[in-house]
């Protein structure tokens, strides 16, 4: 099971356009990568040494990425410009959301432990595409709140 696991695991790194390009930009394995990433991002969370400039880098870099690819990629297929417009900018709402609290309320992130370890953790919920957790949010939250939005603007 754990052969499986470890050969599925590569595949999907195979899989990943970033990570070749990084792999063959640097000469490092993309194993190597990716645990070098990991471990950095573990030391952070759980030593907490420059965790909001973390989730603020993971809040703006991949959205940034991937919004300039969209803007010049025109062969992009209808069903994926729908999954990005979902996922995307439902990605970008919450990272915004997350920013206005931290605006805020800066004295009660100081009393909540980990706000920052479960703020990396939904956004990377949010922009992975094996979990769609963006396109999750807007389906079942956000596109609730715009129905009630709109039903209330009809009674009126």
């Amino acid at each position: 099971a754990a052969m499986d696991f470890i050969e599925h695991v590569k595949s999907q790194l195979e899989e990943n356009e970033l990570l070749r390009e990084v792999s063959a930009k640097t000469g490092l394995a993309k194993e190597q990568i990716c645990l070098g990433a990991a471990s950095a991002v573990f030391i952070v969370v759980f030593l907490g040494f420059g965790m909001p400039f973390v989730c603020n880098l993971v809040g703006f870099v991949p959205g940034a990425i991937i919004a300039i690819r969209a803007f010049e990629n025109k062969n992009i297929a209808a069903a994926e410009k729908i999954f990005l417009k979902k996922n995307w900018m439902t990605f970008l709402i919450i990272n915004g959301f997350f920013y206005s609290i931290e605006c805020f309320s800066n004295a009660l992130l100081r009393i909540l432990p980990f706000y920052h370890a479960i703020k990396l953790a939904v956004l990377i919920w949010c922009m992975s595409p094996s979990w769609r957790g963006g396109a999750f949010l807007h389906e079942h939250l956000l596109s609730d709140l715009k129905m009630g939005k709109q039903e209330n603007t009809t009674k009126d």
